[in-house]
Formats: C-alpha cells, structure tokens, sequence
C-alpha cells in the first residue's frame, strides 16, 4: 500500500520545452512566486574564457511567456534560495540574506541581515519563524525578536554547490565541494543541535538541481563528475590547460546523466531515467504543478551555458 502523500514516479519524459535566453546562465535566481516564474541573475561567458555575472530579472508566466524584465540591486550567481510563503523568497549571497518578492509584476528585494564577512553561506532552509543557514559557521535568525545566534559548528570541511533541503526537523546536506568534490552527506538535528555523518553517495552531485517530492523525497538532477572535478582543480593552475580544459567536448566530462529519487530517510535512491538532456550543472528545478517540473538552464559543459528550459512530466 502506497503512503498517502508519497509521490511515485512510474512514468517520466524529459524534454527540451523553450529556449528564453540567447546566451543561456547557471546559478541563477529561480523561482516560483504566486503565478509567475522569476529568473534573476546568473552567469555566462562573453567569449570562451571571461565569466560574467548579471543583474538582469526575468518574470515569466507558468508557460515561460515573458511578462517582464528588469535591473535588479545585486548580482545573484550560485546562492543559497529558500522558499517561504507563495510568493516570497530569502536570498543568501556571500554573508548577505535579502528578501525577494514581486509586487504585481515588479520585484521587490530588500536586504535584510548580514553576517560575519568571513562567512560564505552555502546552504540554509526557514523552519518555523527562523532562519538556519551557514557553511562552517552555522547561524539561526529569529524573525519575530529579530536576533541572530550561532548554532553547533559543521563538522567537516566547508563547502559549496551541495544539495540542500528540510526534512522532518532536520536539515540534509548532500555532496559540494571545496577543493575537491566531495560524496559525503550530512545531517542536522535541529531540535538538538547536533551533526552526524551519514553514508558517502555513490557519484558527485556537485552543482545538481534538487527538488523535494514530499517529506521524504528529493528529485535529483545533474552533478559535476568527481574525478573531472578534482583534476580541473589542479591542471586549472596552469594558464596553459585553459584551452585545453574548455575545448573539450560535452561528453568527455561525463557529468551525471540519472535522474534520481533520493530518499533522505534511509539515503538511497531510485534511477528514474538516464538523459544526456538532464546533464547540467547550475541549473534550477522547479514545480509547475502536481505533475510537472521544469530544470531551468545550467551549464552544459564548463564555458557552456543552456537556453533552454526542460520539462520533466510524471504520472504517478
């Protein structure tokens, strides 16, 4: 017997939907707010080597029919994004946590807190009226007495681009990677204050979408390759692999091509479908409705960015 709310996937087909950017961005602003889609920010390449970050908002409808664009305050690129209400966001970029919502059609974004400059946060989720967000530092933000207090330090390495989510009073973090990419997942007791190590992960999801399915459940999409990864790390050093390194084909990164149900409580997962398509990195997962889900742009291969947006349908 099926669990009441427990999405199963029997059936999937993913799809190019719509191209909405020329050029294409990774690590961007998206999200849902009420009955528009934002897109805000993000990065390319100009030519094959200079990345640029842009201050550049989008609103689509569910359909990505433009509504609006605009200029907005900061320069979003691979941040930490947490959904509150329907149609509001908190946006955490380096040590700076804004709040983003749309009036009508425009969006409005104010900062709200900051923290210590040496802190990069690089995960974070709302639990109840607080914040909890950090990457060694961990730090909780009350929104009612509007006080800011340390929690229980991480207890391994910092890191960055891993997967993030609540879950049942406990906060997951799955993969990342500093200097190298790294396979451990982490969990966070919220009501103890407490870390533990959980099992390693089979492949990298450095850089993968991540979308919860319910209470349990993530859909999981994209991750950079761990060896690629580690080698891109070192060989980088040298101005010379540069050409190299960004000449290389799409396939030869062998980035993750499964699409993946991951559940958190036991830590396995489900192969749901292998595409070549679903092969990105700092890209966006999003919900339409019950049975669709779009991955919004992302990067194709390093200096490659999508234009398109992907449509990921299910029958349950």
């Amino acid at each position: 017997m099926k669990n009441e709310g427990i999405i199963e996937l029997v059936m999937a087909m993913f799809i190019e939907f719509k191209k909405i950017l020329d050029n294409g961005v990774s690590g961007a602003i998206t999200a849902v707010l009420g009955e528009y889609i934002l897109v805000y920010g993000g990065s390319n390449f100009e030519n094959k080597y200079d990345r640029k970050v842009h201050d550049e908002y989008y609103i689509y409808d569910m359909e990505f029919n433009l509504i609006n664009h605009g200029i907005g305050k900061i320069k979003p690129d691979n941040g930490v994004l947490v959904k509150d209400a329907a149609n509001k966001i908190y946006y955490m970029l380096s040590n700076k946590v804004y709040e983003i919502y749309l009036d009508g059609i425009d969006l409005v974004e104010n900062e709200i807190l900051s923290v210590d400059e040496n802190t990069s946060i690089s995960f974070g989720v709302k639990y109840e009226n607080r914040l909890i967000f950090g990457n060694d530092k961990v730090y909780e933000y009350d929104f009612s007495e509007k006080s800011l207090v340390r929690l229980s330090d991480f207890i391994s390495s910092p890191r960055s681009q891993a997967v993030y989510t609540l879950s049942n009073e406990h906060i997951y973090l799955l993969g990342g990677a500093s200097n190298v990419a790294y396979l451990e997942t982490y969990r966070y007791d919220i009501k103890n204050n407490v870390w533990e190590k959980l099992k390693d992960l089979d492949f990298s999801l450095l850089g993968a979408a991540s979308i919860k399915l319910d209470e349990n459940n993530l859909l999981i999409m994209g991750g950079f390759d761990k060896t690629e990864y580690d080698k891109a790390v070192i060989n980088l050093k040298d101005k010379g692999y540069k050409p190299i390194y960004f000449d290389r084909t799409r396939d030869s990164f062998n980035w993750n091509d499964k699409i993946i149900k991951y559940n958190l409580l036991n830590q396995t997962y489900e192969v749901k479908e292998i595409s070549s398509l679903s092969r990105i990195c700092g890209g966006v997962l999003i919900k339409k409705d019950e049975n669709t889900y779009y991955l919004v742009m992302g990067e194709l291969k390093p200096g490659l960015r999508s234009s398109y947006v992907y449509k990921y349908e299910v029958v349950k």
